[in-house]
């Protein structure tokens, strides 16, 4: 499994536009230029980005990389509290934002709606937010509505890369294709295969064993 600081390079790369040095990519995302050396060094070993001029990087095979981010990247593992709640889903959603005035962004079902992906009801709301953050939402009623997932966590470089659609912060696309995978249910891998209409260089993956040979 991967840490956080590979997971920001991991998603820096598969948000990049344009080519950028390993040096930029350190401080985007606020890591030592040592590991990033390391990552990208494996990552060309492996053929999922390439250095078509002297200290440029480029991504060279999306759909790998960003699965091999996802199936590399153990969810379960994170800091994550769960409040349930009397309202309804557009109403959590609205209160979470209200609450965590800070860092925040929206991922999984929420996000995915919040980028156009709208095939899937859902109940469960999940947010990434800071420590100090997270605690606000302890306002929240009980209940047996909607459920409200906060993934705990200390990431600028996630919370600068947040979209901001229709007043909320969405996690940027790839992590909430990312967050989709992990969560593993299978509204969520429905979902997660639904992307590649909005963006046609996402994967449409099968199951497990078909991309182990990329991990």
């Amino acid at each position: 499994m991967i840490g956080i600081n590979v997971q920001k390079i991991l998603r820096e790369l598969c948000e990049m536009k344009e080519m950028a040095s390993q040096i930029a990519i350190a401080k985007r995302c606020g890591c030592s230029l040592q590991l990033v050396n390391k990552t990208v060094k494996m990552l060309k070993e492996k053929r999922y980005v390439h250095q078509p001029f002297r200290n440029r990087i480029s991504v060279l095979n999306f759909q790998n990389l960003i699965l091999y981010w996802a199936f590399n990247r153990d969810i379960e593992n994170e800091n994550i509290l769960e409040f349930r709640t009397n309202l309804p889903q557009h109403e959590l959603e609205e209160k979470a934002a209200e609450l965590l005035k800070g860092d925040y962004a929206f991922t999984m079902f929420s996000a995915a709606n919040g980028y156009g992906i709208k095939y899937v009801e859902y109940k469960d709301v999940f947010v990434y937010a800071g420590e100090r953050h997270a605690d606000k939402l302890r306002e929240l009623e009980g209940g047996d509505k909607s459920r409200l997932f906060v993934i705990v966590i200390e990431d600028g470089h996630l919370f600068s890369g947040s979209k901001k659609i229709n007043g909320r912060n969405l996690a940027p696309m790839s992590q909430v294709f990312v967050d989709l995978i992990g969560l593993g249910t299978w509204e969520a891998k429905f979902l997660a295969l639904r992307f590649s209409l909005v963006d046609q260089k996402y994967p449409v993956f099968g199951a497990r064993k078909e991309v182990e040979e990329i991990i």
